[in-house]
Parts: structure tokens; C-alpha cells; sequence
């Protein structure tokens, strides 16, 4: 009798105990707690089928965080079988009710991406700041060890910065096209959050600007971090390391303000956003994530930057005779660097080296010009190639532009020359 009424003492006991943990000592919310990291697992009793084209009614999974904890900081694991995993789409929805598309499928939503690879599965674990890529050209194991490749997800995991962890999240799957099935596994948030009596960030590089710290955004070191409370008294200051970290020492509950100072010359503040404030920010202790980008101009690179390249047309390049255009032809270009002949100890220039879009040239475009001499001699090397000056090159018309049946002009060989360049600057060098 006298054990059975101890054990339920006990366990009256420990859910005073309990509540009070949860909900405060005197019926008030307790306050936030900052643990270092936070793990919780999703998995199911068994694999959940994913159905063809489901996106318009997806896998719906709710995972129930029950750490009361600001985010510095979120990586996300994610398990599916697939055998077109392209076709896989997987969101995320904070307690907030911030969505960030971890897997964006095969061109579907926001961002609309389209998947390069056709391989099997997803055994991933999502990460802003790794170099991996979702899309590695292999299949992903499904079995133990879990998670263990890491790549970026769709869109950035920092969206979810600064926001409780505390509640409900909801995960969706779905295929975004019909054909073939697969079956979600598991998944796993794992969340970062500031030590206690701690107010700590990161400086970096954000080459970007677009106020998100990326894969090749450095740390910036030697920046000075300054904490003021509200009597504008210093209390805490610290200088970045060489990854760009600093931390201070802040009693719990402490409101402060934070100002960055001693910024390297060559940078300037940033964009704001997700991973970057500005050079003053108020914040109460504790607290990660009260980062600063910076950026450098001269180093300046946008999120797909435009690429140059020639296009040729073929006709008269004079008379504006504009034929379909068409792909470059191997070694076509303008290239003044010659070559140097060993055989005959002076340098060479073929056809290739001066290009019959710089609108003069010798009628061959296989011809090797010397730089020096006026005589023709054979190639030592074989190959019947014929050597000619280049000093003075025969214009095949008046206007000094290459001529070429193949492209509307009178005096080229045929249509196929204009492949022919490259096979000179082999000969030549």
C-alpha cells in the first residue's frame, strides 16, 4: 500500500515538475530556452507512397518541435525512394508559416527549376552553406547511414532565421509528373540556436549582394563588434576571427545595440537581408545570426551572370548579306598570337591564326603564312601545307573582304572550308 502511494506521489511530483518547465512556475509562458542543437526525426511506421502528378494534393507531414528556441541557424534531411527523382517536390512550412522549397522538382513552382539528372532517390542532408549540389549524377542509397550527403536546398534554409522553432512543421511531397512513383522514408530538421548568456554573428563577403551568405562568401576577419545597452554604456566587444565568427558575453535578457566598425577599406555594407543587417542592429541576449554582409564592387558577380559569346552569319560581311546563321566552326576567331615553326626557326601564321571573319586572307584558309620571307617552301613537317608571306595577302575583292562561295562570296573552295581553320593550327605549332 505504502509503495503504491509513493509511486503516485512521485509521478504527481514530476508533473508539477513538468509543467512548470513548460509553462511557467506561475501559469506564464516560459521563457525562451537556447540550446546549442535541437533534433527531431520524422519517420513513419512505414514508407508513405508518393502518387503520380500529386503536387495538387500532396504528402502532408507534421513534425512537432517542442524546443522553445530562437533559429540561428536550420538543416533539413531528407530520405525518399524514386526512380526518376527529378520528379520529387518537397516544401517546408515553419510554425510561422514560412515556406522554403527544400526540392524544387522538375520545373514546377517557385523556383522553377528544372532537375539535370534522372538518377535514383534523395538521401540528403539540405544545408545553405555546403558546396554539394541536389543534382550529383548518382543514385542516393536509401539505407543506413542516413543523411549523409549534403547539398543546398531549392531555395535558402536562412528564411526561417530568427523565427521560434517552437510547434508545428509541416513537410510536403508530392511527384510532379505521371509515370512513376516512389515512397518518402524520412526526414529530420536539425536546429541551431545561440548559447546561453551569448550574442554571437558572422562577417562576411557577400559577393552577391543579395543580403544571403552563399557557398563562396568568405568570412570577413579584424571587423570590430561593439555592444551598447540602453545607458549607450559599452558592455561587450569583440573582434571578428579569420571565418569572419565573433561572439560576446551578454547576460541573458540584456537588450542591446549592436555597431560594426573597422571595416576593411575595399568593402562597404551590404544588401540587407535573411543573413545580412546592417552596420547597427538592436537584439536582446541571447541571440546567434546578428550577421553583416559586405560587399566589394570590384569583385562583384550577380546570381547567373550573362555570358558572351561570337555568333557568325554567313554572306558578305560588306554588303550586309545576312544568311541563317549558324554555330561557330571550330578554331574560328580572331587570334593574333602566332605560331613558332621550330623547323624553320621563325614564326608561322596559318589560316586559322588569321581568320577569314577579320575580313582579309589568302584564298586558302589552310594556307601557313611566314612572318618573314618571301618564298614558298614546303613544311618540313609533310603534309604538303603551303607556306606564304603574310605581309601582303591577295584580297579577293576590292573591299578587302575574304572571299567564299560558301558564304555568297566569289573565290572559296567550297562550303565546307569554313571548317577546314582548325586543321592549319595544328600543323602550325
Amino acid at each position: 500500500m505504502m509503495s503504491m502511494l509513493s509511486r503516485i506521489l512521485t509521478r504527481i511530483f514530476y508533473a508539477l515538475v513538468l509543467s512548470a518547465l513548460l509553462i511557467g512556475p506561475f501559469g506564464q509562458p516560459a521563457q525562451v530556452v537556447y540550446a546549442l542543437t535541437t533534433t527531431v526525426d520524422d519517420i513513419p511506421g512505414a514508407a508513405i507512397a508518393i502518387p503520380d502528378a500529386s503536387c495538387g494534393a500532396p504528402i502532408t507531414r507534421t513534425i512537432a518541435v517542442g524546443a522553445n528556441v530562437a533559429i540561428a541557424d536550420i538543416d533539413v534531411g531528407v530520405n525518399v525512394s524514386h526512380a526518376i527523382r527529378s520528379e520529387v517536390r518537397v516544401t517546408l512550412t515553419s510554425p510561422a508559416g514560412t515556406t522554403v522549397v527544400l526540392i524544387p522538382g522538375t520545373g514546377f513552382g517557385s523556383p522553377a527549376v528544372a532537375s539535370p539528372d534522372n538518377y535514383d532517390n534523395y538521401d540528403v542532408m539540405l544545408d545553405d552553406l555546403t558546396v554539394g549540389s541536389l543534382y550529383d549524377n548518382d543514385n542516393d542509397p536509401v539505407g543506413f547511414p542516413y543523411f549523409d550527403r549534403t547539398a543546398r536546398p531549392g531555395e535558402p534554409l536562412s528564411a526561417f532565421k530568427g523565427e521560434n522553432a517552437l510547434g508545428n512543421w509541416t513537410l510536403e511531397i508530392c511527384d510532379t509528373l505521371a509515370g512513376t512513383v516512389g515512397t518518402y522514408n524520412r526526414a529530420q530538421l536539425v536546429i541551431a540556436s545561440a548559447d546561453p548568456n551569448t550574442t554571437s554573428g558572422t562577417v562576411f563577403t557577400d559577393y552577391n549582394d543579395n543580403g544571403i551568405r552563399g557557398v563562396g562568401d568568405t568570412g570577413v576577419s579584424g571587423v570590430t563588434v561593439t555592444a551598447y545597452d540602453s545607458t549607450n554604456a559599452v558592455i561587450a566587444t569583440a573582434i571578428t576571427d579569420a571565418q569572419g565568427n565573433y561572439s560576446l558575453a551578454i547576460p541573458d535578457g540584456t537588450q542591446v545595440r549592436i555597431e560594426f566598425s573597422t571595416i576593411p577599406a575595399d568593402l562597404r555594407p551590404g544588401a540587407f537581408g535573411a543573413d545580412s543587417g546592417t552596420t547597427v542592429q538592436f537584439a536582446t541576449s541571447p541571440i546567434a545570426g546578428i550577421d553583416l554582409g559586405l560587399s566589394k564592387p570590384d569583385e562583384y558577380c550577380q546570381n547567373n551572370p550573362y555570358l558572351v559569346m561570337p555568333c557568325y552569319i554567313n554572306g558578305d560581311p560588306l554588303a550586309g548579306d545576312a544568311r541563317p546563321p549558324r554555330r561557330p566552326a571550330r578554331g574560328v576567331g580572331s587570334r593574333a598570337r602566332p605560331r613558332r615553326d621550330r623547323g624553320l626557326g621563325r614564326a608561322a601564321a596559318g589560316g586559322a591564326e588569321r581568320r577569314r571573319h577579320l575580313g582579309a586572307d589568302d584564298a586558302r584558309s589552310d594556307a601557313l603564312h611566314l612572318r618573314r620571307g618571301r618564298a614558298a617552301r614546303p613544311h618540313p613537317r609533310g603534309a604538303g601545307v603551303g607556306l606564304l608571306h603574310v605581309e601582303q595577302p591577295r584580297r579577293r575583292d576590292g573591299a578587302g573582304a575574304v572571299g567564299g562561295a560558301g558564304r555568297g562570296e566569289p573565290g572559296e573552295r567550297g562550303p565546307g572550308d569554313r571548317e577546314h581553320d582548325h586543321r592549319t593550327a595544328s600543323p602550325a605549332g
